[in-house]
């Protein structure tokens, strides 16, 4: 089956300045899909996909409680992964809220070269989807020219709404990080002043 993966531009950059692709994302069910659109290809109901895979949730559960890092042929493997820290302590390392913090995946290597066959969308996006400094900078001066502190309202209206409220706050809150902005108040009182230098 021919597939065509479409991408998007992250709302963060990469430290050297590139932009992160990501794709544009769908959620979907894998039982669902089986049931519905692979009827001939699956001998197995939904009832019996769904309970497999439950069953095998709590074993990986159960597995992966013991330290275990956990193979599924074809898939990849799953192991865990902590938070926290060790301090030195009477010549040995004591831990320090050591905790679960997640699952780390690694792909088959047959499946990611089933993946790496699907071409991926060379069409070109929209301009408004990044937003340079330039950008950034004049809308900026032009708002302070005309008022001595500014909310994130306006600069979502300085863009003319095509920048999204997510991506305005993360530009917010790195230009306060930079000492370019001061931040005043908090929640729907947060107002951002120009830092003087």
């Amino acid at each position: 089956m021919f597939k065509k993966i479409r991408y998007t531009i992250a709302n963060h950059t990469q430290p050297s300045g590139e932009h992160v692709l990501v794709p544009r994302l769908k959620s979907g069910n894998i039982v669902e899909f089986m049931d519905k659109y692979n009827v001939e290809r699956n001998p197995f109901t939904r009832g019996t996909m769904t309970g497999a895979l439950y069953t095998m949730r709590d074993e990986l559960v159960d597995m992966m409680g013991d330290g275990s890092a956990i193979h599924l042929p074809g898939l990849g493997t799953f192991t865990l992964t902590l938070g926290g820290g060790v301090v030195e302590q009477d010549g040995k390392y004591v831990g320090r809220d050591v905790h679960v913090d997640g699952i780390r995946f690694t792909p088959d290597e047959n499946l990611l070269a089933d993946l790496r066959r699907f071409k991926v969308d060379q069409d070109p996006l929209p301009m408004r989807s990044v937003i340079t400094q330039e950008q950034i900078d004049a809308a900026l001066g032009a708002l302070f020219a005309r008022k001595d502190a500014i909310t994130r309202a306006d600069l979502y209206h300085a863009f003319d709404g095509t920048v999204s409220r997510h991506r305005l706050s993360d530009i917010l809150t790195r230009l306060v990080a930079d000492g370019r902005l001061v931040r005043e108040g908090s929640r729907s009182q947060t107002r951002y002043r120009k830092a003087h230098r």
